[in-house]
């Protein structure tokens, strides 16, 4: 999502990736936000009166988050331009 239409590069080296945007249709993202309190002493996440239906299972979630790390060795990693793909 950009603010203004025209060429948007990635922070890639040599200008390898890029958006080209146009002016688009006119999104609310207000439209898709979830709200929700939170009482840092307590430790409670409520949904807010806004979106009383906010799930909030996620905020108490114990896994593993992001992507698996790589070592550089392994096969399925490799460096193009001094960046790390797998």
């Amino acid at each position: 999502m950009y603010a203004t239409p025209g060429t948007h590069p990635y922070i890639l080296p040599l200008g390898l990736l890029h958006d080209s945007t146009d002016r688009g249709p006119l999104w609310d993202p207000a439209l898709n936000a979830l709200t929700y309190t939170y009482n840092h002493t307590s430790s409670v996440l409520l949904p807010s009166t806004l979106t009383p239906t906010a799930p909030t299972e996620w905020f108490f979630f114990n896994g593993h988050w992001g992507d698996k790390f790589y070592p550089i060795d392994d096969d399925r990693q490799y460096e193009f331009v001094g960046e790390y793909h797998y």
